[in-house]
């Protein structure tokens, strides 16, 4: 978003606007030692075509596709649509429950279902059919009881069944034999609920549930007690919910109404994390339901009053709660799940609102919202510039809060006020450019009110103001831009006074402004950035005048113009930031026109001349707000829809978007710094980005490629057909157009995935579909064909292998080998009947 660039009538009325509420995703409670953030969920529910709200587990099979177990049947998910396997009268193929608490995948492939009141069910995902394993009172080799809660698939093969009220069960697929084990009797012979089965080592499992934690060895059949005993070594709670064994060993249990207990190795007391009303920093809710440790080490806590961050090693919580107004929170705090896909994604699912979905990659653009800097933490001020001092303090401007000193490594904020006392005092809460000078004073232009130079410190301050009577005083109050140059010299580019340049000896401004009679004059007097160049010139940009290069030798200005004729000129005359390089390389973001790459030498600015990146190449926009470096020589660019990142040695440019953590799509003219430990900042009206660029991880999981649908002569086939295992198949002549879908199973934003095919035999290059996935064919020939797929996920990552598909195009009867032998043989008889009669003659 601009500023500045309006009518002076237009500023205080359009900066006032920017005042007002706009949603966020609710913040987490933060608790020291947790690298946290805000989350942003996606939902998957009934309006997306969820079958049932409650969804009970989430699988990723072994070709990628999300399957999720709800009241209301098993939902097959490609990131488009949805497949669902319900209960159907009178057909035995079907599932005998729609009722689905768990699934689990076996090692040919197919899915374990465990209903409530149906069995256990075997769906073979190939055919869609499903086969069903019931009680038999009469049969001790059966499954003990048809309502099931919990799945678990070991090394062997074996399936482990937990029930609501008959045991535990252990079922041998190739002898189709199941075993029963008592765990979980009472005394009166009565079973309670099995609700987690974890590994607990070689031949061993842990089993919990109303009858509290058993680790029980399968080889021996025997079982004991875990942290049942009196006192402090007892389970926080009786009945457990959820079992998990983190990356450091520690043994973590979580139980319904006893919150959360912790075995570390070599302990023999459990050490309990419980719900405390007072402390923000302890567990949401001491119902826990599921316990799950990410990719990263990150330990997630689902109970029934929302999700939460647990470290490891202090208990220390970081809570994430659903908020009604706001889309992007946590659909629902009862949690009933957790998972994590093969690309990454947290799926969390939830009683009454489906599934909440989290990209953890958003994450590495350290998203900090702009509530974090207003005292109420309810106010969402515009980011409008940053500087650092060094030493581990993040000074941020906004329009409508002011300066906020924020303390990298406590979080803690410091907020500077127009209505604050003392120290804490500024002029305008309107703040639009930040500079630290190089004896670490912070200058901070506003709006309307000048400058203030401020010495942290000391805690001392001097304002600069416009002075009407003083030509040596600061050109105009509206401060857009400040520079200090190599000669300790601060220039300050301003709305509608052009530049002024302080001496710091004389405190003395020398003043910079446009002449229509001057061609060496500055052409605009609204100057929204600056960079100094390793000469000692100073490039200028400015709104809707171009850009200005000033001879330091000379002291003249040289313009550049955008001239829609010549593409070798300025891509626009809007130009919003300027920045140079570690080569010494000018590269201008400007208005609409994309990123401009100055070509040549200053001392020659009549051969300059202008390379040109824009939204074509694949920019994610042309309004280019903001423009910075990593060490790499990467060029981070931030825009009116996203940040771009270009890499000039390789020409790849990587976009980032909402999904991937950004404060928003657009962000704001002038909020962009790069720290001096690297750090790159990039803010907005939601708040701000903070990275290292040199810690973000890129991802590198290739995903999966599956064909979704088949069409022949408009009509779907089912979903029964081979996909890459070598069986053609079969279209007939009379077929005359098919269609393929296909899907890359990654979740993140399947909006940009990307496609690409080839139908060899056919065609004779790849066809790029963008993010189109299906390809029409019409009136093929007879033959052999293969079907090539090759596709990306959302951030890029190709898999360029893909997965092929061979079809088989049967021939119309008049056009088979049989068909032409027999034309063969009339037209012989026709001959030899023409023969015969010539011979009667």
């Amino acid at each position: 978003m601009s500023y500045g660039f309006l009518p002076p009538r237009n500023i205080f009325a359009t900066c006032a606007s920017l005042l007002c509420l706009l949603t966020f995703a609710a913040l987490p409670t933060a608790a020291a030692g947790i690298d946290s953030h805000p989350m942003r969920f996606q939902h998957l529910t009934l309006e997306q075509g969820l079958s049932q709200s409650n969804v009970l587990s989430v699988l990723q099979d072994s070709d990628g596709f999300m399957w999720f177990g709800t009241e209301n049947g098993l939902n097959r998910y490609n990131g488009y649509e949805f497949e669902y396997f319900r209960r159907e009268r009178g057909n035995p193929d079907a599932l005998a429950s729609d009722f689905v608490f768990d699934i689990a995948e076996g090692a040919d492939g197919n899915l374990w279902v465990a209903t409530n009141g149906g069995g256990l069910s075997k769906l073979d995902r190939r055919t869609g059919v499903v086969r069903t394993y019931r009680h038999d009172s009469g049969d001790p080799n059966s499954i003990s009881g048809n309502l099931l809660r919990k799945l678990y698939v070991d090394a062997e093969g074996m399936v482990w069944i937990g029930t609501r009220d008959a045991g535990l069960n252990r079922f041998d697929p190739e002898r189709e034999v199941f075993t029963r084990y008592a765990v979980g009797r009472r005394a009166d012979g009565s079973f309670g609920t099995i609700f987690a089965i974890h590994p607990a080592g070689e031949d061993e499992l842990y089993v919990g549930g109303d009858h509290g934690l058993v680790r029980l060895d399968t080889a021996k059949n025997t079982f004991e007690t875990v942290g049942r005993e009196a006192g402090e070594s007892s389970l926080g709670g009786y009945s457990v919910r959820a079992i998990e064994t983190d990356s450091g060993g520690r043994l973590w249990v979580g139980t319904y109404g006893g919150g959360l207990s912790r075995l570390a190795p070599g302990a023999d007391r459990f050490v309990h994390f419980r719900h405390d009303a007072s402390d923000p920093a302890t567990l949401s809710g001491d119902r826990v339901s599921s316990i799950f440790e990410d990719n990263d080490g990150r330990l997630w806590v689902g109970t029934t009053a929302g999700l939460n961050l647990v470290d490891q090693e202090t208990g220390d919580v970081v809570r994430y709660v659903s908020n009604q107004a706001d889309v992007t929170s946590l659909g629902d705090n009862d949690i009933t799940t957790i998972y994590q896909d093969r690309g990454g994604l947290l799926w969390v699912g939830t009683k009454w609102r489906g599934l909440s979905k989290w990209n953890p990659r958003s994450w590495y653009y350290g998203l900090e919202p702009a509530k974090a800097l207003t005292a109420d933490r309810k106010s969402q001020p515009n980011v409008m510039a940053f500087t650092d001092d060094g030493a581990g303090t993040l000074w941020v401007g906004t329009i409508g809060e002011g300066l906020n000193a924020v303390d990298l490594e406590t979080g803690s904020v410091t907020r500077y006020r127009s209505d604050a006392e003392g120290a804490l005092r500024i002029d305008d809460n309107n703040v639009m450019s930040l500079m630290t000078d190089s004896v670490g004073r912070i200058w901070i232009g506003t709006m309307s009110r000048g400058i203030t130079r401020l010495d942290p410190a000391s805690g001392t301050r001097e304002t600069f103001r416009h002075d009407p009577a003083d030509p040596e005083s600061l050109s105009a109050d509206g401060i857009m831009t400040m520079v200090e140059d190599s000669r300790g010299r601060v220039w300050v580019g301003t709305f509608g006074g052009g530049i002024s340049r302080l001496d710091p000896v004389s405190g003395k401004f020398t003043r910079f402004s446009a002449d229509p009679s001057s061609p060496s004059s500055l052409h605009s007097d609204r100057v929204t950035s600056m960079a100094e160049d390793a000469n000692g010139n100073m490039w200028i940009g400015t709104d809707a005048g171009g850009l200005s290069l000033f001879d330091a030798e000379t002291g003249r200005f040289h313009t550049f113009r955008h001239n829609p004729e010549d593409a070798a000129t300025l891509a626009a005359d809007t130009v919003y930031s300027v920045n140079i390089d570690a080569n010494g390389t000018v590269w201008i973001g400007t208005q609409g026109g994309g990123l401009d790459r100055v070509v040549g030498k200053p001392g020659d600015p009549g051969k300059i001349r202008f390379e040109n990146l824009s939204q074509q190449d694949g920019l994610a926009n042309d309004v280019i707000y903001g423009v910075q470096f990593d060490d790499e020589g990467r060029v981070w660019m931030s825009t009116n829809y996203g940040i771009s990142r270009f890499d000039p040695q390789s020409g790849e440019i990587r976009n980032l978007h909402r999904k991937d953590g950004l404060q928003s799509e657009e962000f704001n003219f002038g909020a962009h710094y790069r720290a001096s430990s690297g750090a790159l900042f990039f803010g907005g009206h939601n708040g701000y980005n903070s990275f290292d660029p040199d810690e973000i991880r890129p991802d590198k999981v290739i995903p999966l490629i599956a064909l979704t649908g088949f069409f022949m002569s408009g009509d779907r086939v089912k979903s029964d057909l081979p996909a890459g295992d070598g069986e053609a198949v079969e279209i007939s002549w009379k077929d005359d157009v098919v269609a393929f879908e296909f899907a890359v199973m990654d979740f993140a934003a399947p909006e940009y995935n990307q496609y690409m095919y080839k139908l060899e035999g056919f065609d004779k290059d790849w066809i790029e579909l963008g993010n189109r996935r299906r390809a029409t064919y019409t009136d093929l020939d007879d033959g052999r064909y293969l079907l090539r797929v090759k596709a990306a996920n959302s951030d890029g990552v190709w898999n360029e292998a893909g997965f092929s598909l061979p079809i088989s195009v049967s021939a119309a009867p008049w056009d088979t080998w049989w068909a032409y032998l027999g034309y063969v043989a009339i037209a012989i008889n026709l001959g030899f009947v023409l023969w015969l009669g010539h011979q009667r003659k």
